[in-house]
């Protein structure tokens, strides 16, 4: 194989490595550009949240909480993701479940407080928080929602010990700006340390390019060309 067989090989191998990885390096960068949008309702009906998903509808009932709606997430370069949105009227607390895979659901309890703070509840792994009267987060990997909630409740009392008040409206236009004071405020450091790989792999691939354009045989090639 010739050397710019090779470098053309390695170059297609970074480009793709680049595609893959670049939304999740530019959000550890700029977690301000994680983008917020509610989806069109008629697009998104109850019926035709995914079956794993919609399990759960339910039981977050039980827990008081009612569906908002669905919640599209956007991810630099045109990437995104669904969430789909609940909310707890009496406790002012919000709910969300999106889809890690086809058939893994994942849960979340989300309350917003006065000057930007939160408490965030999950029942899968998360990075922990802990800022007294600013930001409470953690997760506990495999608990049923009831405990996942108890846990949140708790981590409330917690937070208000300090002299916050929830602010939730209950609308999924709040919901959508409390994500997004979310990502720019007391999750920004999350945001930035969950797709430090991404930004790792990305650097490499960059290096990969850099490396295998410098390989190819530019200058014979103009040299052929000028003599033809």
């Amino acid at each position: 194989m010739s050397p710019g067989v090779r470098a053309l090989i390695a170059l297609a191998i970074g480009s793709y490595l680049l595609f893959r990885t670049g939304p999740g390096a530019l959000l550890c960068l700029f977690p301000g550009l994680l983008r917020q949008k509610a989806a069109p309702g008629d697009e998104h009906p109850p019926e035709m949240d995914p079956p794993p998903a919609a399990k759960l509808t339910p039981t977050l009932g039980t827990l008081g909480f009612v569906r908002l709606g669905v919640r599209r997430e956007l991810f630099p370069l045109g990437a995104s993701a669904l969430s789909y949105d609940y909310f707890n009227a009496a406790e002012k607390t919000y709910a969300s479940v999106y889809m890690a895979d086809r058939t893994q659901p994942r849960l979340y309890f989300f309350t917003p407080y006065d000057g930007g703070a939160s408490v965030l509840t999950a029942d899968h792994k998360r990075p922990g928080a802990v800022n007294d009267g600013y930001y409470l987060a953690g997760g506990l990997v495999r608990a049923a929602p009831e405990q996942v909630w108890a846990a949140h409740k708790r981590q409330m009392t917690a937070m208000e010990d300090t002299g916050r008040d929830r602010v939730a409206l209950g609308t999924l236009e709040d919901r959508i700006a409390s994500a997004r004071l979310w990502a720019t405020g007391v999750g920004k450091r999350e945001v930035r340390s969950r797709n430090l790989t991404a930004l790792f792999s990305a650097a490499v691939a960059m290096l990969v390019i850099y490396v295998s354009l410098a390989s190819l045989p530019f200058r014979h090639l103009a040299e052929a060309f000028v003599r033809r």
